[in-house]
């Protein structure tokens, strides 16, 4: 999946949100580890705990969103 993924994001900066939850976590760093790997520059956007995910966050604390996501990228 890793090798697929960092074929068509060569020179592209990549931010990745996963779930809050241990699971989405625990995605977001394989992910991220594995596109780093592959010199892909990565940030992760950290989603606030009690948010469940990128959406759920954007759609109640826009302000907090846009926010951390600039500090993201």
């Amino acid at each position: 999946m890793a090798d697929a993924l960092a074929g068509g994001l060569h020179g592209r900066r990549v931010v990745i949100a996963g779930d809050s939850d241990a699971a989405g976590q625990a995605v977001t760093r394989y992910v991220a580890q594995a596109l780093s790997d592959r010199g892909i520059e990565v940030h992760r956007l950290v989603i606030p705990d009690g948010v469940g995910d990128v959406s759920e966050w954007r759609t109640s604390a826009s302000g907090t969103f846009d926010k951390a996501f600039i500090r993201a990228v």
